[in-house]
């Protein structure tokens, strides 16, 4: 997943989406997808979205739900994580050293690297098959406003 900074919402293309499902039936886990009109626009360029996607992910064994919304247009695009995603995980990026903290997840130290167009990116899809649990009924966030819902029982980091 590109970290991208300038992205409002998370998104991807249907080429990226697409394998998804495979990943996550090797951990016995699935998607949710729900039909969606919004409008993304990448420099002078628009494109609507088809469908917004929930699905379950971790970060080096810390899991959450990722809900990303699918465009055609650009069928390629890799999936790109928003502010709101970065700012919902609590993030801390240290380019310099190639790593990534998530503190409202506790995943601390996590490796960045460079896409072969240059992007900074993450691994999500590291979870084995009971990293993930059964009951979200504690978890916080909405589907159709959050770009992560997160454990309800996770501790939040202090702003004060």
């Amino acid at each position: 997943m590109v970290l991208d900074t300038a992205c409002m919402r998370a998104v991807e293309g249907m080429q990226n989406r697409k394998r998804r499902p495979k990943v996550l039936g090797r951990a016995n886990l699935s998607m949710l997808t729900q039909p969606e009109h919004e409008v993304f626009r990448f420099g002078i360029s628009r494109s609507v979205s088809r469908s917004r996607n929930t699905s379950p992910q971790t970060i080096s064994g810390n899991p959450f739900l990722l809900n990303s919304s699918e465009i055609e247009e650009n069928e390629s695009l890799p999936l790109l994580a928003s502010q709101g995603y970065m700012d919902t995980l609590q993030t801390i990026l240290e380019v310099h050293s190639k790593k990534v903290h998530f503190i409202a997840i506790q995943a601390l130290d996590v490796p960045l690297f460079r896409t072969s167009t240059g992007h900074i990116a993450i691994e999500i899809a590291d979870f084995s098959q009971g990293d993930f649990p059964d009951d979200l009924s504690s978890w916080i966030g909405s589907i159709e406003n959050d770009d992560c819902i997160l454990p309800g029982d996770l501790p939040k980091l202090s702003h004060t």
